[in-house]
């Protein structure tokens, strides 16, 4: 019996014994309050939702508050807030779903009542019992803690070992060309984080089952997948991918010859994947950092705006003014004082604080807050201008009921702002708003920014896909605890074609290095943000008569910059303004004309790029795809890469009762 069955057997175990725990749980939730027959007038049900409403916002107010203070300032007193105030308001949303099961919401006529019943029939997190709860919690935050006060050494001076992720490893790794301190930057942060989390994240993950079962769903992928209010959703996400995958594997082969010319093939093989750490991005889900050494045209000028923001010293307020600037010449309002009063923009001295990028609505319909620690270069005014896409919509929905202050889906959040960046980065714009000096006209320079465009957005679509495959298989159960690593490798050899600059073994746990994964933030929404931005850019172009779909050579869509436009801005506000009151299909079509997600408009944006990659790789004689030559990931280091000692111990054991010479059989076996 190998490792792997044992841990099986033990966790199967595991599972027997608390059967009687979970379906407690979840019979706790099923009884309701009452017996008396479901209240069905609808007059009640809406006094019971303004009622319902009105508690909320304060009580959401002060959970996000307590939230924001722990993000900003990690401490053992903040994080005891955070955990006291997380539960009050589960409390607080668990009674009331209770309250709401008296009303018989499936009969109402009323869609705007019968949507928020809807809406509420699933609890959430705070489903759980209590003790679990408090449990889910405290394993939650301190894997975020150990992401966010991660620290690794200087590889060129191991004395200076303070290094956080934001902004000195971030910025070694943009900057860097050394292949081995690449590698030890590599080494080192998935030391720091991911290895220190595996126990911590076995245990959060059987926390996720039992979430999913308590709200009546067999799967946490479908528990996680309910705000796309689709049976098709995950085969209609593959279709996409099968759409899109012949442009990347376009794109790869292109790379990877461009990487094997700058370290050697010794390292870059021509047919096998990429090794991960050469993309100038910890994760190499984005490689926009590497653009110069994979530039097609050398002698077009550079669409960088970081020289100019350095020469005429942008400040991170003056970064996000600027990005304030974009929606504003759309119509849409100046963002409020308390904004600009409340929120965070660079790194706080002294303090370890969660440096990742993010947008807070602080449930009092005025406080909307960023979080960023910024630098001074083009890529965090790209983040600038996301961020405030999703602080944008928020203001916009804010006078919705709660139930209905979130995106049309958790996708539509994250687009607003990528398609704003689509935008922003055309030369023309940066050269309008004074970030670059002219704009250079030719087929040469098209490619280049075409190439740039799709190092950022067509590279991370196989990773926006494999992140929740990878969650969902742990939490569904069909990734066992011994295959946690090597089930992540296998994912991203298949969908990225990247591989680890080491084989890694089951002793690590490279998952937990993203921040995603860490704090346990659903990663599909950024795919399907990938997806629809295009869509949604798209339409907006061809009302702000930036893009002609009958004649696109002389108006194509990746020159297309709505800023500026009053007409692409009002359309814009009025599926803001939606929230997630109707169902996405509906909001999207406010927008686009269309209901579904749609890679055409992604293809028809790089239609010059696919036809150059395509001729330049048929030239260079590149081969398309990968096979691995080595194992990206093996059980473990020991002899073999299949046993470990207590597995050796116990067949030391057995070979040594044997009858005769046990002991010599032993060496003659090992």
């Amino acid at each position: 019996m190998d490792i792997a069955l044992l841990l099986t057997v033990f966790i199967v175990g595991i599972a027997k014994v608390n059967s009687k725990e979970l379906a407690n749980s979840i019979g706790s939730l099923t009884t309701t309050t009452t017996t008396s027959e479901p209240i069905t007038d609808e007059n009640l049900a809406k006094a019971f939702l303004a009622t319902l409403d009105m508690e909320t916002d304060e009580r959401c107010h002060n959970r996000t508050l307590a939230e924001w203070i722990l993000a900003s300032d990690i401490t053992p007193e903040n994080r005891v807030e955070a955990i006291k105030s997380s539960l009050e308001y589960s409390k607080f949303l668990k009674q009331k779903w209770k309250e709401s099961q008296q009303y018989g919401w499936s009969g109402y006529h009323d869609p705007f009542i019968k949507r928020q019943f809807k809406l509420l029939s699933t609890l959430g997190m705070s489903s759980l019992p209590e003790a679990k709860l408090k449990k889910y919690n405290y394993l939650k935050q301190t894997l975020e803690s150990i992401f966010s006060k991660a620290r690794i050494c200087k590889p060129s001076d191991k004395r200076k070992c303070d290094l956080g992720l934001e902004p000195e490893v971030t910025e070694l790794m943009m900057y860097s060309r050394n292949e081995t301190e690449l590698k030890s930057l590599w080494t080192q942060w998935r030391s720091a984080t991911g290895k220190k989390m595996r126990k911590d994240y076995t245990e959060f993950a059987s926390i996720m089952k039992e979430v999913a079962l308590t709200n009546n769903f067999p799967e946490v992928s479908s528990y996680e997948t309910r705000f796309y209010e689709s049976p098709n959703f995950l085969n209609d996400l593959e279709k996409l991918w099968d759409q899109l995958q012949p442009f990347y594997l376009q794109l790869h082969g292109y790379i990877r010859r461009k990487l094997g010319e700058k370290y050697g093939t010794n390292i870059v093989g021509s047919t096998e994947p990429i090794p991960s750490h050469l993309f100038g991005n910890m994760w190499a889900q984005s490689w926009g950092n590497i653009f110069e050494l994979v530039t097609p045209f050398n002698e077009t000028k550079s669409i960088d705006a970081t020289p100019f923001l350095v020469k005429f010293q942008f400040t991170p307020r003056k970064m996000a003014q600027v990005a304030e600037n974009f929606f504003v010449s759309m119509g849409f309002p100046n963002l409020p004082q308390e904004f600009w009063d409340g929120s965070i923009l660079e790194k706080l001295k002294d303090k370890d604080m969660v440096c990742h990028a993010s947008s807070w609505d602080l449930c009092d319909k005025k406080n909307f807050w960023i979080k960023q620690c910024t630098r001074i270069n083009m890529e965090d005014l790209i983040t600038l201008h996301h961020e405030m896409g999703h602080t944008v919509y928020q203001i916009q929905y804010k006078n919705l009921p709660k139930l209905f202050r979130d995106g049309a889906n958790p996708g539509f959040h994250e687009a607003i702002g990528d398609l704003i960046s689509l935008s922003v980065q055309t030369p023309q714009h940066l050269t309008k708003v004074g970030l670059l000096e002219d704009v250079e006209e030719s087929f040469e320079a098209d490619i280049n920014y075409l190439l740039l465009m799709a190092l950022e957005k067509i590279a991370f679509l196989p990773f926006g896909l494999l992140v929740d495959k990878w969650r969902w298989g742990v939490f569904d159960g069909k990734i066992a605890p011994a295959h946690y690593n090597c089930e992540w490798w296998k994912l991203r050899v298949k969908y990225q074609g990247v591989s680890p600059p080491e084989t890694r073994t089951e002793d690590d746990f490279d998952p937990g290095a993203k921040y995603h994964v860490a704090v346990n933030y659903g990663y599909t929404r950024y795919f399907v943000s990938s997806i629809i931005e295009f869509q949604f850019h798209q339409a907006l172009c061809k009302i702000a008569a930036e893009f002609d779909p009958l004649n696109p050579d002389s108006k194509p869509l990746h020159k297309c910059d709505i800023y500026g436009s009053k007409d692409a801005g009002r359309t814009l506000m009025r599926m803001l303004r939606l929230g997630s009151s109707k169902p996405w299909p509906e909001a999207m079509e406010s927008l686009t004309g269309q209901k579904k997600m749609d890679a055409g408009p992604i293809l028809d944006y790089f239609r010059p790029l696919i036809e150059w990659l395509t001729f330049d790789n048929i030239k260079n004689n590149v081969t398309i795809g990968w096979k691995e030559k080595k194992p990206a990931c093996r059980q473990s280091q020991n002899k073999a890469g299949i046993f470990n000692s207590s597995l050796l111990i116990l067949i030391f054991t057995i070979v040594a009762s044997l009858p005769g010479n046990g002991i010599g059989l032993w060496f003659k076996i090992f």
